[in-house]
C-alpha cells in the first residue's frame, strides 16, 4: 500500500494540505507569492536529483518524470516549535519522493536520456511556479497562430525550431539570485545539442550544492505569520509592524522624495538585502563603469 504524503501548510494558519509538487508550487504561488518560500525550491531540486541518482546508478529509471508525481512532505518537522521548528524550516523544509514511474519500453541509455530532459523541465517548473508548465508562452503563441492544428503538433513544431521555454516575469528577481543556479542547470539538462546536454544527476549536484538554504538569507515565515511563533526570526514583538529599511539615514525628511529609493513590493523585500543580490548588481555596476572608462580612453585617444 502506497504511503500517503502530505505538505501541511498549518504552520502558517492555513489548514490546506497538499501532496504533490505541482499542487505545493500552485499553492504557494497563488496563496503566498513565494514570500518566505524562497528557499524550498533549491532544497526540493536536490532531492529530486538525489532521488534520480540512486535508481540510475542501479540500472532503473523513471519514464514519467513530471511535478505531478513529486510528492512532498514536511510532517518531520511539522509538530516541532520554536528554535526546533525554526531550525528544520530554515534547513530541511521539505522531504520528496518520486512516485508513479512509468513503462520500461525502450533501451535504458535512450531512458535515463529521458529522465535527464525531464528532469530539466522540473527545474524550469520549479523556477517559475507561475506558469502551468514549461513552453506555456510559446504554446499559446503557437497555437493562436496556427488554430486548425492541435497541441501536440504545434509543440513538434516548438521544439523543431529549438527553442528554449521563456521564464515568467514574475520571479525575475529570485532567477537573478537564490534560483539562478537551478535555471543554469535547466539549461544543462534540456539542451538542444546531445552532445553537450548533461545527463548525469552527479553533475546536477555539483551545481546544486552550491545553492544551499543558508545562501538564501533571511529565511523566515512569511511576514503576514511573524507573531505565529514568538522569536522565530530574532524580532522583536512589535505588534506586527514592518520595518522600513530603506529610510534610516539620519537626514531630516523635508518632504521631497523625489530622489529617494521607493520601496519594492514586499514579497521582494528582502533580496535587495542579499549578499547574492548585491554581488549580481556590483557585477553589472562594474562592467558598466569598465564600458564607461573604456569609451573615455577612446575619446581622448
Amino acid at each position: 500500500m502506497t504511503e500517503y504524503v502530505k505538505f501541511s501548510f498549518r504552520p502558517f494558519e492555513d489548514d490546506t494540505v497538499v501532496s504533490s509538487l505541482s499542487d505545493f508550487l500552485s499553492r504557494v504561488d497563488l496563496q503566498y507569492d513565494f514570500e518566505g518560500f524562497e528557499h524550498v525550491i533549491p532544497v526540493i531540486a536536490k532531492e529530486v536529483a538525489v532521488g534520480l541518482k540512486f535508481p540510475h546508478e542501479n540500472s532503473i529509471v523513471h519514464r514519467d518524470l513530471k511535478p505531478a508525481n513529486i510528492l512532498l512532505s514536511n510532517d518531520h518537522y511539522i509538530h516541532t516549535h520554536g528554535d526546533e521548528f525554526e531550525f528544520m524550516w530554515k534547513n530541511s523544509p521539505s522531504v520528496c519522493k518520486i512516485a508513479d514511474y512509468g513503462p520500461q519500453d525502450a533501451t535504458l541509455e535512450q531512458l535515463k536520456a529521458v529522465d535527464s530532459r525531464a528532469f530539466g523541465m522540473i527545474l524550469f517548473a520549479l523556477a517559475n511556479p507561475s506558469m502551468g508548465y514549461p513552453y506555456q508562452k510559446e504554446l499559446e503563441q503557437e497555437t493562436s497562430l496556427n488554430p486548425m492544428k492541435n497541441p501536440k503538433e504545434n509543440m513538434q513544431e516548438i521544439l523543431r525550431r529549438q527553442q528554449q521555454p521563456k521564464c515568467s516575469k514574475s520571479y525575475e528577481v529570485q532567477h537573478a539570485t537564490v534560483w539562478n543556479d537551478i535555471l543554469f542547470v535547466h539549461q544543462e539538462f534540456t539542451d538542444f545539442d546531445i552532445n553537450r546536454r548533461k545527463r548525469s544527476m552527479e553533475d546536477a549536484l555539483a551545481k546544486l550544492e552550491n545553492n544551499s538554504p543558508s545562501l538564501c538569507v533571511n529565511i523566515h515565515l512569511p511576514s503576514w505569520n511573524k507573531g505565529l511563533l514568538s522569536g522565530i526570526n530574532g524580532d522583536d514583538d512589535d505588534g506586527g509592524e514592518e520595518h522600513d529599511d530603506y529610510d534610516d539615514d539620519d537626514d531630516d525628511d523635508d518632504g521631497d522624495n523625489s530622489s529617494k529609493l521607493v520601496k519594492p513590493k514586499e514579497k521582494d523585500h528582502k533580496y535587495f538585502k542579499s549578499p547574492l543580490f548585491v554581488k549580481h548588481i556590483q557585477e553589472k555596476v562594474d562592467k558598466i563603469k569598465s564600458a564607461i572608462n573604456a569609451q573615455s580612453i577612446s575619446h581622448e585617444e
